[in-house]
């Protein structure tokens, strides 16, 4: 997956008011494959897993190749 097209999913699938939605990664099939790949692999929690892609995709738009994070007004 492409850090452009990572930049669209976190884990739950929840938006704050006023921002692009954002696509629950956790309902789809992507996170079954890699809930299943990594079971395989090494011995781990169901939470520790969320919470190492919740990172990775909350800074995917921070990447280069990201969709950059909208920068908000401060007043002076």
């Amino acid at each position: 997956m492409n850090v452009s097209l990572m930049s669209r999913f976190n884990l739950s699938g929840q938006t704050r008011p006023n921002l692009e939605p954002k696509i629950g990664v956790k309902h789809t099939a992507v996170y079954t494959v890699i809930k299943a790949s990594v079971s395989q692999s090494i011995s781990h929690t169901e939470k520790d897993l969320e919470d190492v892609i919740s990172k990775i995709l909350k800074y995917a738009p921070d990447r280069k190749g990201g969709v950059g994070r909208r920068l908000e007004k401060t007043s002076p």
